[in-house]
């Protein structure tokens, strides 16, 4: 194990809101972890906790903590201090968005919760009157949220509104898991008009209609839906490069996390039509 305090006599509380925050790891990758835990007598990694007062509140390692209670295995802990709950709920999305595992879903989820709870902190606090007037009020703040947590995330500002406005659909329709897992797989548009649906302060059976929709729009397969593979037939060979330069775009709007991986995956397609002249 490195760093962090051996475990110690202190309990560790289990938040399930923080633990909802937890992108879910598939059977596979927990038997996977369990394996690696075992193998190597506990857990590398430290958990970390919230320590306030004398309360240590878990906010990563929920799987790495399930596991090692169980088998009795070791762990360590690195407790972390926080000015609130909406402070730590940030960091914990903020650390599992610097993870490479993450699905498009769960991308979407964490960087559309961390835009909409700094969105709703910014335009919570009193603005200067004239300089609202001059940067348009509280969409300077909006612009401002998103333009800072793409500089930080390394995507398009568009990219998180977008992300905003999906996870804002996801919670009004009570189905982030759902939708974050894979279970539920539904376009930004689709998530929003179901939402949108829904009166002021509806009831569970209207919930329930307006999460039917999204299920069965899901369901349907676009008209002309083929494997973007097959899209490169519409290119000649003259259009190879507008070809390349779709594609290159499309995955960095949907991994901007792996623009490494897809600069090696080019050289690499470079050298070999170098080797083959």
């Amino acid at each position: 194990m490195e760093g962090g305090e051996l475990k110690t006599a202190r309990a560790i509380t289990i938040d399930h809101i923080f633990e909802g925050y937890i992108p879910a790891l598939s059977a596979e990758e927990r038997q996977q972890l369990e394996d690696n835990l075992v193998q190597h007598g506990g857990a590398r990694d430290p958990l970390v906790v919230w320590r306030d007062g004398s309360t240590d509140t878990l906010i990563d390692g929920h799987n790495r903590y399930e596991i090692c209670t169980r088998l009795g295995l070791k762990y360590a802990v690195v407790p972390m201090e926080f000015a609130s709950r909406v402070e730590a709920a940030d960091w914990i999305d903020r650390n599992q968005l610097g993870r490479r595992n993450l699905s498009k879903q769960d991308y979407k989820m964490l960087l559309g919760r961390r835009y909409n709870r700094a969105k709703f902190a910014d335009n919570s606090r009193p603005a200067n009157d004239n300089a609202a007037k001059d940067r348009g009020g509280q969409n300077d703040h909006r612009d401002k949220t998103a333009e800072k947590l793409a500089k930080e995330h390394g995507c398009g500002e568009k990219t998180v509104r977008r992300a905003g406005e999906f996870q804002a659909a996801a919670e009004t329709l009570g189905i982030e898991k759902e939708i974050a897992s894979g279970a539920i797989k539904a376009t930004t548009a689709t998530l929003k008009k179901a939402a949108k649906s829904l009166p002021d302060q509806p009831t569970q059976e209207e919930i329930e209609q307006a999460v039917s929709e999204v299920k069965k729009a899901a369901a349907k397969k676009p008209k002309g839906t083929r494997k973007a593979s097959s899209k490169f037939g519409q290119y000649p060979p003259t259009k190879c490069l507008e070809a390349v330069e779709f594609y290159a775009t499309e995955f960095l709007q949907r991994c901007p996390k792996r623009v490494q991986e897809m600069k090696t995956v080019l050289v690499r397609l470079i050298a070999s039509c170098d080797a083959t002249k």
